[in-house]
């Protein structure tokens, strides 16, 4: 069956022309996204999805139209899904501008599109084997203004996912330029030494992620650096997303972890916010 696309308000059939060669997003890489899940016809932690949508816009300087805001797009979302007759889906909202060149002033008005995809289970589900991910050192990530927005510039994550891919493996962590872990290709990064639950702080350039805030909100987490020599050190590592919810990962390069603990957040407050 075909599929939908809401496009700035407006639900159009899946490969629609809209988008014109001098879209400043596909020129420039200006712009954001937000993923999320729909859940038995809900988005959990929708509040902070809605304030990490209303950040990135301020951020990026984006002028939204009139009819535009966060609960308008919350049942924007839900209406695609019941149009794509889906009760559990992973969505990706990605804002931008028009067309036009670096000084264009008359293309700041923001536009969108919704795009939904099928999944099977209401709750992320606990992947039991643990991911196998390593380091990818070609590209590094930035740490400014900009880099806790998932900014549709993502050069360094596209080409640390074909390295992952090569290597056979499911993710890679990006570092920063300090050389330090900044995060995943597709999440953030938690780590456990001697029960204590670690993840890096905003400055150290990982993106603001919904789940990230949840889990710093439920636990009692230190925010520190983490440096390459320490990963052979850890006892358990887990990656988190609003998508995927949580993950525990087996090894890293040479280093293997536990998931123990890790799966106990998972039962304790990560499986129930899908529930």
């Amino acid at each position: 069956m075909p599929g939908y696309i809401n496009y700035n308000g407006s639900i159009l059939p899946e490969g629609s022309s809209f988008i014109s060669p001098s879209n400043r997003s596909f020129r420039y890489g200006e712009g954001f996204y937000a993923s999320l899940r729909v859940c038995k016809d809900g988005i959990p932690l929708w509040d902070i999805h809605a304030t990490r949508v209303s950040e990135g816009i301020k951020t990026l300087e984006f002028q939204p139209p009139t009819f535009f805001s966060t609960e308008v797009l919350y049942n924007q979302i839900l209406k695609l899904c019941k149009k794509n007759h889906l009760h559990q889906a992973r969505i990706r909202i990605t804002f931008f501008q028009g067309a036009g060149g670096f000084f264009d002033a008359s293309s700041e008005t923001l536009e969108y599109i919704i795009e939904s995809w099928p999944l099977p289970n209401k709750v992320p589900a606990w992947n039991e084997n643990g991911l196998q991910i390593g380091l990818y050192t070609d590209g590094l990530k930035s740490i400014d203004t900009f880099s806790s927005l998932q900014t549709n510039n993502a050069l360094v994550h596209i080409m640390a996912a074909k390295f992952a891919r090569r290597n056979y493996w499911n993710d890679a962590l990006l570092l920063n330029y300090f050389g330090r872990i900044a995060e995943s290709v597709m999440a953030n990064v938690f780590w456990i030494h001697a029960s204590q639950i670690y993840t890096n702080p905003l400055n150290e350039g990982p993106i603001n992620g919904v789940l990230r805030e949840y889990v710093l909100a439920k636990l009692n987490v230190i925010e520190k650096p983490l440096s390459v020599d320490e990963l052979t050190k850890l006892d358990e590592m887990f990656l988190v997303s609003p998508v995927r919810g949580i993950q525990w990962v087996a090894s890293c390069n040479n280093s293997n972890y536990s998931c123990k603990q890790t799966e106990s957040i998972y039962k304790g407050i990560i499986a129930p916010l899908f529930s």
